[in-house]
């Protein structure tokens, strides 16, 4: 089941190349429906056959989704029907619980918070409102017209409301925000409290969906320092580079397990390096846990970029950017950003006698058909590398002022 085209993607042009696939047996076309498929709206307006009880197992699987995670290449992760009801029915410790509560979903379900998020109010049985794509004046209005109480998305989502509440917009209604899948500015938090809405964070991947929580009833200070605390059945272990635990306050690898964890990738053979031989599985995260169990999550131990929620690899970014001619050396790394959390940012070695700026860079991306949210947004120039490190030094560099051989330059957006 597909649209016939997302923006400048035609889904249908796809499809055509896996009509050899022996168990496609239906292409259902939301839109006008070429011959051989099937319209959305003739399938609605028939009537349904019955159907026969299903014989699946709980532990069969029954969500396949990507994540480019700390790697390269998509990664191919499998839930049964055991792990995604297990993240499902934790919407009390998730949602909120008064009877007046109403819900705004703006993810889209392409990420594992929109699959979780339209599925979890089946289960839970309350109200919720959902948007087709995100559109902040559009999301006021929803709120206005369904009285909405509470919403998640990323940083993005939520500085797109505040900007409207700083503008004079009222959200009378509107009291908690769950943000999270990118770096919350503590800014944001503080921000969204004086407009009067209780914006905690949280902690998950794909292939963990929800980790930890927060809860709007903490105080200001917990909800600015925190991810919050594990979920019921969920356990956390912080270890350092030798694979044993640290004290609490100390930063080390996140590793976790529960009942809502993931069975395994799709190629098998990324599981060895995943889980250890105790079944815990190493996030790449890094973080601390506090006296009372809270997680802060402090970095990652591989460079991705987290834009407004989406995973985005740095070494594809890299290959890209280090082909273009003007380029001898250089990487890619997060820099932060008020609005999305995180962008991607280039820092570059130019070669000898040739002068690059942000522009040249933004259309050698284009050219090479990444997607806008895939090109620098930021970039630095350097004299020259500065050794093994060179990786860490950059990402260092858009978190202090620039030095007199650096250069930075900021794209608007």
């Amino acid at each position: 089941m597909t649209k016939e085209r997302w923006r400048s993607e035609s889904y249908l042009d796809r499809i055509s190349g896996y009509r050899d696939v022996r168990t496609l047996r239906d292409v259902v076309v939301v839109g006008a429906a070429p011959a051989g498929c099937v319209a959305w709206s003739d399938l609605i307006a028939t009537t349904p056959a019955p159907l026969a009880a299903s014989e699946a197992d709980a532990d069969d699987v029954c969500l396949l989704i990507y994540t480019s995670g700390t790697t390269s290449s998509p990664k191919g992760v499998l839930h049964s029907h055991r792990t995604l009801l297990a993240e499902l029915n934790s919407a009390p410790a998730v949602m909120a619980a008064e009877p007046d509560a109403v819900q705004l979903v703006s993810f889209p379900p392409g990420h594992v918070a929109g699959v979780v998020s339209y599925l979890r109010p089946m289960v839970a049985g309350s109200r919720t409102v959902f948007m087709d794509a995100w559109d902040p004046a559009q999301a006021v209005r929803l709120i206005g017209e369904y009285s909405v109480t509470s919403t998640s998305g990323t940083p993005f989502h939520l500085s797109g409301l505040l900007d409207l509440a700083d503008s004079g917009v009222e959200l009378p209604s509107l009291r908690e925000f769950l943000v999270g899948a990118a770096t919350v500015p503590e800014s944001l938090i503080r921000r969204a409290d004086a407009a009067g809405i209780r914006a905690f964070r949280c902690y998950g991947c794909t292939e963990h969906p929800t980790v930890t929580v927060g809860s709007a009833d903490d105080p200001l200070d917990v909800r600015i320092a925190t991810d919050g605390a594990p979920l019921p059945g969920v356990s956390i272990r912080i270890v350092g580079t030798d694979g044993n635990e640290v004290v609490n306050g100390v930063d080390g690898e996140i590793l976790t397990r529960g009942p809502d964890r993931f069975i395994g990738y799709q190629d098998s053979e990324l599981d060895h390096d995943t889980f250890d031989s105790a079944g815990w599985m190493r996030t790449g995260d890094l973080g601390r846990l506090d006296a009372n169990g809270r997680l802060t999550v402090t970095d990652r131990i591989r460079d991705v970029v987290i834009r407004g929620g989406e995973t985005i690899s740095s070494s594809q970014l890299e290959d890209v950017l280090l082909s273009h001619p003007a380029v001898a050396e250089g990487v890619i790394v997060a820099a932060p950003d008020a609005r999305y959390g995180e962008v991607v940012a280039a820092v570059v070695v130019p070669v000898s006698g040739a002068r690059i700026e942000l522009i040249d860079i933004a259309e050698h991306f284009a050219v090479a058909g990444l997607a806008r949210q895939k090109t620098p947004e930021r970039l630095v120039l350097a004299t020259r590398c500065r050794g093994p490190r060179w990786a860490r030094f950059a990402k260092l560099m858009f978190e202090r002022p620039t030095s007199a051989d650096e250069e930075r330059d900021v794209l608007g957006r």
